[in-house]
């Protein structure tokens, strides 16, 4: 049995080296940070126990084995696999939003990388009342594959979230400008001066006539030179012959190529035609990408992130009644085997297949079992390919 196998490896030294119960499942962006235990290693208490959870396609087996040798008649299986919990997904998104029922592939890369197991499924269904679909913690997008411009799938935050904090980084701007303008008030004093700035008041006077006195002479030697321009003008365009405006307007379009930002020329761009084109440009962009957008396919994917794989735990959610889930399944092929290798059992679970992958999936399982066994006995599991680069799929061939 490959969960021989597993377990011949596991306790010759070939464990696990990652934190206990395999990757934490994701968390609330206000959650505190909390730093993994040290990581899990078979125990070297000389009896060899190794309990191996086989989390595969079809079934969840349960292989209580010692020096490699499975247990006889302590072997336990749960009805639920990779397999069921795809199927799952797949009429539940079916029913929702677009029709995957024949996407089985899609569907199955959907589920091994956004699902993940929730600490506490109840509780995470409580806290979502109230918040609106799409500004829950764990909404994503999902952007399905359109086999011309990409051929898998994308994982993206969703739209109103992204909506919602382009307006809230809006918001932040619009008030940090607001005080900077209340700032430049209050330096600046009631008299039409800013603070500190008091002087004599005969000199102010006298710098105020001197200025309006410049500005008069300015004023004057100004409509002198627009009037002699006008007239220089006037002139120009009298002797300028055909050929001449069409070598002019070739320079003038080199001119204008140098303009700055690209523009055809500071004249021309000021005109209301010119304004209208780029603003008519800029509205027909926009409508092109909302289209774009629109007609892109998106999967949104909300609660049935952690409902899918709950099916482990709870069968009865997919009408498996009567079936018991992975924890109590553990206790049982615990319970099963010699009543001296029972607390040794419990040190050395060892969790395998492709479903271990499933983000605190062993954390749960850890949490759970504490209900299921002694209180006296030490629990340990370890995950395969939690951060030690193997392979839980493959890690007993």
């Amino acid at each position: 049995m490959v969960q021989c196998a597993a377990a011949h490896r596991y306790l010759r030294g070939g464990a696990p080296t990652g934190g206990r119960g395999g990757a934490p499942a994701p968390s609330p962006p206000d959650a505190e940070e909390v730093l993994p235990p040290p990581p899990p290693r078979a125990v070297p208490d000389g009896t060899g126990a190794c309990l191996v959870v086989d989390c595969g396609f079809s079934f969840v087996h349960v292989v209580p084995t010692i020096h490699g040798e499975a247990v006889s008649g302590a072997v336990r299986r749960v009805p639920v696999g990779g397999r069921m919990m795809t199927n799952h997904l797949r009429e539940v998104v079916s029913y929702r939003q677009w029709n995957m029922m024949e996407e089985g592939a899609i569907m199955n890369r959907i589920k091994e990388r956004t699902c993940f197991v929730s600490a506490g499924f109840w509780e995470e269904l409580r806290g979502c009342r109230g918040v609106p679909l799409g500004l829950r913690w764990f909404d994503v997008d999902v952007l399905l594959p359109d086999y011309v411009e990409n051929d898998d799938i994308t994982v993206v935050q969703p739209r109103r979230k992204l909506k919602e904090l382009a307006k809230e980084k809006e918001q932040e701007e619009q008030r940090e400008k607001e005080e900077d303008e209340d700032d430049e008030d209050e330096d600046y004093d009631g008299d039409g001066g800013f603070e500190g700035s008091d002087g004599d008041a005969d000199d102010d006077d006298s710098d105020a006539d001197d200025a309006r006195e410049g500005k008069d002479k300015s004023k004057k030697g100004g409509d002198a030179a627009v009037e002699k321009g006008n007239q220089k003008k006037k002139k120009t365009k009298k002797e300028t012959r055909p050929q001449d405006k069409e070598k002019s307007g070739g320079a003038a379009a080199v001119a204008d190529d140098d303009a700055p930002d690209g523009n055809i020329s500071s004249d021309e761009e000021s005109t209301p035609a010119r304004l209208r084109r780029i603003a008519e440009a800029r509205a027909a962009e926009a409508r092109r990408r909302q289209e774009e957008e629109d007609s892109r396919q998106i999967l949104s994917l909300s609660t049935e992130r952690f409902s899918v794989p709950e099916i482990l735990f709870r069968p009865e959610l997919v009408g498996l009644r009567g079936r018991a889930g992975l924890p109590a399944a553990v206790a049982q092929a615990a319970a099963g085997c010699p009543p001296e290798m029972r607390a040794a059992m419990y040190r050395n679970v060892l969790l395998v297949g492709g479903c271990a992958r499933l983000p605190g999936l062993g954390r749960r399982l850890a949490a759970e079992l504490r209900a299921e066994m002694p209180a006296l006995y030490d629990l340990r599991v370890a995950v395969v390919g939690d951060g030690d680069g193997e392979d839980p799929e493959t890690y007993a061939v």
